[in-house]
């Protein structure tokens, strides 16, 4: 091997993919046979004592798995080689063909690529395959080979990366991908180059536009913003920007992660965080007490107001037990409350029922009389709908 052919196979080991041969087949082409045994000073170069002992040490101490087939069967394998293939020495491997050791799914297109390998040093195109290893177990692995010579004669070095991580990555985006299909954000995948290659259900209803439609196009222009993954990604994964959805503009929240392809892009419509936390705004601002509980009675929200008038004092964020129980009675139609029936003809059609009159012990042993009133948080989704309740002191009224 030339000195110049020996720096391109080492060079290119960072992104190296990996090859394969079949026991009968991997031979070198004859057109390349003929142009790898010129009789020139230079072919010499490769035999030469003192190179191959300086390349030699430099592959014995790579992290890359690097072997060199001839006529299909292995005549070198470095000491990474023998670690990633479970072999006691390189004495299991040398000799054999390399085919024992690849998948011989992966032996069609390796033979293809090695049949464009024509000049000494041209290297092929990176490609995936899986070695079996002497432990039974499997390597997903890339490998590039690079035509050179091997004691005077035609060969192929073959260097291997362990892809078996980036497998891991990649079903793990897969599963992600899969599962946000089922939610509301907008799950989008791109190439390099920020053009949609995935689009889920979340994005065809935010956006209006099915799979079919935004497939193969800018997401820029798919999501009517000036979204640039690559750039976001480069300054911490997230950003916020206004988006142009179904409904007109709207603040999202944009989350990208770096994939083997491209990056995921999730899209946060914020708008609905906007108002919660504007409705938290006036709710806190309100001089009456009030409390928002879900359709079971499970309270997700209270004012400062109705902490000082039900005399408790929130634990982790929670309403105590008695609390709890008193808000899920005023929802559930137990006795004193009402009926369960008028909640939901109240919820259903957004009005509001008739105030009721209850009484209440507190947590220091006062018993108040109190009114309440319920109404719907959000008219526009009844069925959805939290609901409000509002508090006053029968006692502090004029």
């Amino acid at each position: 091997m030339s000195e110049k052919a020996m720096t391109g196979s080492e060079a290119s080991a960072s992104n190296f993919a990996r090859k394969h041969s079949c026991e009968q087949e991997l031979v070198a082409p004859n057109s390349v046979t003929d142009q790898a045994t010129p009789e020139d000073a230079g072919a010499s170069e490769f035999a030469d004592d003192s190179f191959e002992r300086r390349y030699r040490e430099l592959i014995e101490h790579s992290p890359h798995a690097t072997v060199v087939h001839e006529a299909g069967r292995l005549v070198y394998v470095n000491p990474a080689a023998v670690r990633w293939i479970a072999a006691n020495s390189a004495d299991q491997l040398v000799g054999h063909p390399i085919a024992e050791f690849v998948q011989l799914a992966s032996v069609p297109a390796f033979l293809v690529r090695l049949s464009a390998l024509q000049q000494l040093g041209d290297a092929s195109e990176p490609s995936e395959a899986i070695l079996t290893k002497f432990d039974g177990t499997t390597l997903a692995v890339e490998a590039i080979s690079v035509l050179t010579r091997w004691e005077g004669r035609p060969a192929y070095q073959v260097i291997f990366r362990d892809i078996s991580a980036d497998k891991v990555v990649e079903a793990h985006v897969r599963l992600q991908a899969a599962l946000i299909d089922a939610v509301s954000d907008a799950v989008i995948g791109t190439n390099r180059d920020g053009i949609v290659t995935s689009w889920n259900h979340a994005a065809e209803r935010v956006y209006r536009r099915s799979a079919t439609e935004a497939l193969n196009q800018p997401i820029r222009a798919m999501v009517g913003a000036r979204l640039d993954p690559a750039a976001i990604l480069a300054c911490g994964g997230i950003a916020h920007l206004e988006h142009r959805t179904f409904g007109g503009s709207a603040r999202a929240k944009v989350s990208v992660t770096a994939t083997n392809s491209g990056f995921l892009v999730i899209i946060t419509d914020q708008s609905a965080e906007r108002r919660a936390e504007l409705v938290e705004r006036i709710l806190d601002s309100l001089p009456e007490a009030v409390v928002v509980a879900d359709r079971q009675g499970s309270v997700k929200y209270f004012n400062a107001v109705a902490e000082q008038l039900l005399g408790f004092e929130p634990a982790d964020g929670a309403v105590p037990a008695p609390v709890a129980a008193f808000i899920a009675g005023l929802l559930g139609g137990q006795p004193g409350f009402g009926a369960a029936a008028d909640v939901d003809e109240s919820v259903s059609t957004g009005g509001r029922l008739d105030e009721l009159t209850v009484e209440f012990s507190r947590g220091d042993g006062r018993r108040i009389a109190l009114t309440v009133n319920r109404r719907l948080l959000d008219h526009e989704n009844p069925d959805q709908s939290d609901i409000v309740l509002s508090f006053s002191d029968v006692a502090a009224r004029p």
